[in-house]
């Protein structure tokens, strides 16, 4: 992911080339995306997801969009999208792939692990792992639990955004009940935003 990272810092964008913005409106905002998804949140989960895109909204301002923060990313860097070759992992799968946060990028991938019980131990190997390979400030992995709340507040946006998939529709109401006690206690602890 951090090589990723670091070609994406120096890729220059063909003017024909688009692609969605994982930003704090992409991910938590009132965007036509997911304004379907909003309207049909209780009103417990929006005032929870409200309270993710407050917190969120002035961090992704003071980080701002330049280079060194912001580019384009995977938005699916999972398990089930990373083959081995030859002793080299290799990233398929670029459907998600968008201008974002390389933060918002790393915290996908703490949400394939955040449920494991050695996830203290998988994130501090991803992170050692992902600092050998490309600078990570000290005050941006303290972010990297709010950004997996964004993730969470728009996964839940889509699958309730999508009733017509019948996997979302399936999904939302189990996918929220596991997240919802997690954003909250994340929003009580998370002071350090």
């Amino acid at each position: 992911m951090a090589r990723l990272h670091h070609h994406a810092r120096q890729f220059r964008v063909p003017k024909s080339f688009v692609r969605p913005r994982w930003d704090d409106r992409g991910l938590v905002g009132h965007s036509a995306d997911l304004l379907h998804g909003w309207s049909c949140l209780t009103p417990r989960q929006k005032t929870l997801f409200e309270a993710v895109g407050e917190r969120l909204r002035p961090v992704t301002q003071q980080l701002g969009t330049g280079r060194e923060v912001f580019g384009l990313i995977h938005g699916d860097l999972g398990f089930l999208n990373l083959l081995f070759h030859r002793g080299d992992v290799r990233a398929i799968d670029f459907d998600d792939c968008g201008f974002g946060y390389f933060l918002y990028d790393m915290a996908i991938l703490l949400d394939h692990i955040e449920s494991r019980k050695d996830y203290p131990t998988l994130r501090a190997a991803f992170i050692e792992g992902y600092r050998q390979q490309r600078s990570l400030p000290a005050e941006h992995e303290s972010l990297l639990d709010l950004f997996l709340l964004a993730r969470w507040v728009f996964l839940g946006l889509s699958f309730l955004g999508r009733p017509d998939l019948a996997a979302f529709r399936d999904y939302a109401p189990k996918f929220m009940n596991i997240v919802l006690p997690k954003i909250e206690k994340y929003l009580r602890i998370g002071s350090n935003w």
